[in-house]
């Protein structure tokens, strides 16, 4: 699993296997996925930061209602 994180500055980080690489935001952050099967990286990366995202995109959602947390997809499926 895996989640990009852009901040001011054009900074970014990532989360792989649950854990941060590179700097926690602080600020505006905007979270950003490939694809959406359940949300749950979504909410570990959230989580993981310790404060809610100016915005969430994701390439793909693939779950069946847009919830929990709301996203901004590319394509629905």
């Amino acid at each position: 699993m895996m989640a990009h994180v852009r901040f001011p500055g054009s900074k970014f980080s990532m989360m792989k296997e649950g854990k941060l690489l590179g700097e926690i935001p602080t600020g505006k952050w905007t979270l950003i996925d490939d694809v959406s099967t359940t949300g749950k990286s979504l909410l570990e990366a959230i989580s993981l930061i310790g404060t809610l995202p100016e915005k969430i995109l994701v390439a793909v959602d693939r779950r069946p209602e847009n919830k929990n947390p709301e996203v901004n997809p590319f394509f629905e499926i």
